[in-house]
């Protein structure tokens, strides 16, 4: 194989270390799918292969042998032998669906966020960089997922369109960038479409994204897009709850429901008091504010373990102190749970003015906490610098001789809070999603309501529930399910 183009980099690209030989099946035959590696074309040499996917030789001699013995491949012997593609994969629906359930709400909502920014920047590209000829392909290519007459040619079909939707942009980058998504979610989506009903409507919308491009419509173009999108990722989602948590339909009032949601946060809070009291109770004995020094926060790493292994769904747990209080640039004795169950210090600079600086008095969960002294829920948000994760934060206040000089607090994954409270939230007939007091999703039992979204404007019928868990603004809001 010669030179990669720039496309086909991103098929060879490095493998996370969770990845193994299945994983390079996985990419390879999916970029025959969607023809990023054509029928008849030569893959890179076994050594090319280890280096460019960043794993031993032995797990890529595996992955071609399974790709062999499914037929995708054959290698030749001689002065014009190697690896060459030779047949069609044929995705199998059980391991598309295993792909799926991997998938945590989060990370679904983060696609469908990348694929809609993606196209919606080609459209807006394209509106000034193309031409009526490139129009009149486009339209082409937009029909033929109507008339396709398989799970297998609707994947190719769609995959087309939006790959050259992308080149109209004449933008390297987000053709690659499509190319990535596409490979990410095409074959997920039409195992769970039906290619006769959903193919059509594809279609559709594929032709209204071509007519509002051709009127050099660059609004209509973007809604038609990201409508086009959310539609299916819509799908996406309810699919992965209904294999997840099959227990909708069950007739369960939403406010049984909220109960057991108050019930599960009152405890959390509850066992937060008692960490800051613990550890507030040991300084205490060590002396006045003023004469603290970070050898007397030792005992936070006991009471945060005791709290991470009451509470399984928290990743991290600690106190933070304000400056002038431990040192000028106050104190954050966080412990992470690891993989192996033990705990490690997370560790962050507090330094101003240096790369990495953790400004901490300015985020929300210390902020509210020290002004107000009363506990604070905040998120969902990603704690850059911090956990680098997408989770939410509750503190209680952290006092010493009466006065507050910090925070309390955990922090929860939201891939975790998911696997707490969704079987919750799936017994409720309704789509019913859990709020926050600014109106931000925290979890959601369906397409409709997607965490970390708004919740917007609300059709009549919608109710909410309010959670009487220290006045966090907590609430459960529940709309007659209608579909999409």
């Amino acid at each position: 194989m010669g030179q990669l183009s720039g496309v086909q980099s991103q098929v060879f690209r490095p493998l996370p270390d969770v990845l193994r030989a299945d994983a390079i099946v996985d990419r390879l035959t999916t970029a025959i799918i969607l023809g990023l590696l054509r029928h008849g074309e030569q893959l890179p040499v076994e050594n090319q292969l280890t280096t460019m996917f960043g794993v031993a030789t032995a797990t890529v001699r595996d992955a071609l042998q399974t790709l062999r013995d499914q037929g995708i491949i054959e290698t030749r012997r001689g002065r014009s032998g190697g690896t060459f593609i030779v047949g069609t994969p044929i995705p199998r629906p059980e391991g598309l669906l295993k792909r799926l359930v991997t998938l945590s709400m989060a990370e679904l909502r983060d696609l469908s966020d990348e694929q809609a920014s993606n196209g919606m920047a080609a459209v807006r590209l394209a509106v000034e960089r193309a031409s009526d000829h490139d129009f009149d392909r486009l339209d082409t290519l937009a029909g033929l997922i109507g008339s396709a007459e398989s799970s297998e040619a609707c994947v190719w079909a769609d995959s087309r369109f939006h790959i050259e939707l992308a080149v109209l942009a004449q933008s390297e980058r987000l053709v690659q960038t499509e190319m990535r998504l596409l490979s990410e979610s095409v074959e997920i989506l039409w195992a769970v479409l039906d290619h006769t009903a959903d193919g059509a409507r594809a279609a559709a919308d594929h032709r209204a994204i071509v007519a509002a491009l051709r009127r050099g419509d660059v609004a209509a173009s973007q809604n038609a897009v990201r409508e086009h999108i959310t539609r299916n990722m819509y799908r996406i989602v309810e699919h992965r709850l209904n294999a997840m948590y099959p227990t909708g339909g069950c007739g369960v009032s939403a406010t049984g429901i909220v109960e057991d949601l108050t019930a599960w946060f009152t405890d959390l809070y509850s066992d937060l008091t008692e960490l800051a009291s613990g550890v507030e109770q040991t300084l205490h004995g060590a002396g006045s504010r003023s004469s603290l020094t970070t050898k007397d926060l030792v005992a936070v790493k006991a009471a945060a373990e005791e709290f991470l292994d009451k509470h399984r769904a928290c990743e991290g747990a600690g106190v933070v102190i304000q400056p002038g209080i431990v040192g000028a640039e106050g104190a954050v004795e966080w412990w992470i749970r690891a993989t192996d169950d033990t705990t490690r210090r997370l560790l962050v600079t507090l330094t101003p003015q240096t790369a990495g600086f953790y400004d901490f008095e300015t985020l929300e969960w210390f902020r509210n906490v020290v002004d107000t002294g009363r506990p604070t829920l905040t998120g969902p948000y990603v704690d850059y610098l911090g956990m680098d994760k997408y989770i939410i934060t509750t503190t209680v206040p952290f006092r010493l001789d009466e006065k507050i000089i910090g925070a309390a607090g955990c922090d929860i994954e939201i891939r975790s809070l998911e696997s707490a409270l969704m079987p919750l939230l799936r017994r409720i007939d309704d789509d019913a999603a859990l709020v926050t007091n600014t109106g931000r999703i925290l979890l959601g039992n369906s397409g409709r309501f997607l965490v970390g979204n708004r919740v917007g404007e609300l059709p009549a019928t919608s109710r909410s529930i309010d959670l009487p868990v220290h006045e966090l603004g907590l609430r459960l809001i529940t709309v007659p399910r209608e579909g999409f």
